[in-house]
């Protein structure tokens, strides 16, 4: 399951909403991380739609705002015990 509570997550997530449309590796970088682990945390949020890539000769990953915000509502509820 995809989570915010993770710090390296939340740590590429500001990043590349800083910084717009970024490659991987690129972020990787930037953060001082390891590129398959921001390649995971990449993954995680296409998957949970936070993130979306087009590719090209390089893939650069955008963040989709308003779902990140749902997806912090939600898993805010989740943590405090709120029901939806």
């Amino acid at each position: 399951m995809f989570s915010l509570i993770d710090t390296d997550t939340a740590r590429v997530l500001r990043a590349l909403s800083l910084a717009g449309p970024t490659a991987a590796d690129t972020l990787a970088r930037r953060l001082q991380l390891r590129e398959q682990r921001v390649r995971v945390i990449l993954s995680g949020a296409l998957d949970a739609g936070v993130v979306h890539a087009a590719a090209g000769l390089d893939t650069f990953y955008r963040v989709d705002a308003a779902a990140l915000a749902a997806v912090v509502r939600q898993q805010c509820d989740d943590l405090l015990g709120v029901a939806a």
